[in-house]
């Protein structure tokens, strides 16, 4: 079973670059880490706070005519990678 500390060691080991052995614990924890986010609620992005510096930096070919796409803020102090998956996965960056 996934539980925080496997959380944390998968985390722990994305930060530290260790990424043979976020691999093995991700291939190990394939079918809990599917459950776990499928069981969150789904993230009401338009709620959270744009990076407009970000978001012009977006080619308007991939950013749509419609301006669709747009870049997310988040926390930059480390953990920026693990904050923005966590927005992708769940909306915020707990």
């Amino acid at each position: 079973m996934l539980d925080e500390s496997g959380l944390h060691c998968f985390k722990g080991h994305i930060l530290n670059k260790e990424i043979d052995q976020a691999k093995d614990i991700y291939s190990r924890k394939h079918e809990e880490f599917s459950h776990l986010i499928s069981q969150q609620p789904k993230p009401r992005y338009s709620n959270l706070p744009r990076d407009e510096l970000g978001t012009s930096l977006i080619p308007k070919d991939v950013r749509g005519a419609d301006d669709r796409l747009v870049a997310l803020r988040a926390k930059g102090y480390g953990d920026c990678l693990f904050n923005s998956i966590s927005i992708m996965l769940f909306g915020d960056e707990n």
